[in-house]
């Protein structure tokens, strides 16, 4: 998005107005496959019969990312901003979910992995011109349910049990290709 004035004039009367609006830059290509996979295991005897399994793997091909300036009408901005070839944002190369599922006996259960690998999260950090980077990423939830009656569900919800914290790192792209890091110029992080 690129925020600036613009001062519209009607009936003669002059207002001065704040405007954010997108503005394209690049062009790209997304391409990749997914593969999934959902199974209850229903041939297995008595109580075993509500277990399944569940998972995806996923990977995306991009290209047409680049480091720009968030004003492009700020000269200080795009003077600052590097001609770095990157991805596009929001896009892992690869990601995977995984999930041990039971359904049975009034019983539901669901404990799951859920993984992304490192992808571009902005291009340009507003005032920094560097992009920004949110690094792998894996989490764990379970939960667990009972139906006590037809109308009545008690259970228990549990997210980030691994209390996984999330990284951010400001810097220069990536290498073409390679899935490997590059040098930090700073470095953040949070827990969820």
């Amino acid at each position: 998005t690129v925020p600036f004035v613009t001062t519209l004039t009607h009936y003669g009367v002059q207002q001065t107005f704040p405007v954010t609006m997108y503005t394209n830059w690049s062009h790209g290509s997304v391409q990749g496959f997914e593969l999934a996979y959902q199974q209850f295991y229903t041939f297995l005897p008595s109580f075993l019969r509500g277990f399944g399994l569940q998972g995806n793997l996923t990977f995306v091909d991009d290209t047409g990312g680049a480091n720009i300036a968030q004003n492009a009408f700020d000269a200080n901005q795009v003077a600052g901003a590097k001609s770095v070839t990157l991805p596009m944002e929001g896009m892992s190369r690869w990601s995977y979910n995984a999930a041990a599922m039971y359904q049975n006996h009034n019983i539901e259960a669901r404990v799951a992995w859920n993984w992304r690998e490192r992808y571009l999260l902005t291009t340009s950090a507003a005032n920094l011109n560097e992009p920004v980077w949110m690094d792998n990423y894996g989490q764990l939830d379970a939960e667990i349910f009972y139906d006590v009656t037809s109308y009545l569900k008690v259970g228990l919800q549990g997210t980030n049990l691994l209390q996984t914290r999330t990284y951010l790192d400001v810097g220069p792209g990536l290498a073409p290709v390679v899935p490997a890091y590059t040098p930090v110029v700073a470095r953040y992080s949070w827990t969820d």
